[in-house]
């Protein structure tokens, strides 16, 4: 059980070799730490494609897009990439308005970003 305003949750599984992150709750000042371990440990372990899921996300700050940006950053310089899926409104406006929706890589499901991955 959750406690709490400031929760989130990040469930794992991968998909023809890509490591899919469901992101759920907040991702804020309070949660971002958690999800910068957690994607540290996956470039650790050589896993450089990543889709983040954030079909249950219900909110992203600035502490949070910076997390989303570093290992975007992080993935590409290993010859990766990291896609972002199943984006809510109020994320995709966050996203808009910070003006990186042109830098991220976005698609509409898990299965078309496991999709991009297998044509490069």
């Amino acid at each position: 059980e959750q406690y709490g305003e400031n929760f989130m949750d990040i469930n794992e599984k991968e998909v023809n070799g890509v490591s899919v992150l469901k992101l759920s709750g907040r991702l804020d000042a309070e949660t971002s730490g958690d999800l910068a371990v957690r994607l540290a440990y996956m470039i650790e372990k050589k896993k450089y494609n990543l889709v983040l899921d954030l079909s249950s996300l219900e909110y992203i700050s600035s502490a949070g897009l910076r997390v989303v940006l570093e290992i975007t950053k992080k993935t590409r310089l290993k010859g990766g990439n990291t896609y972002l899926v199943n984006i809510q409104e109020y994320v995709s406006k966050v996203l808009d308005i910070s003006g990186l929706s042109s830098f991220l890589k976005i698609a509409d499901s898990v299965d078309n970003a496991v999709k991009q991955f297998q044509q490069t």
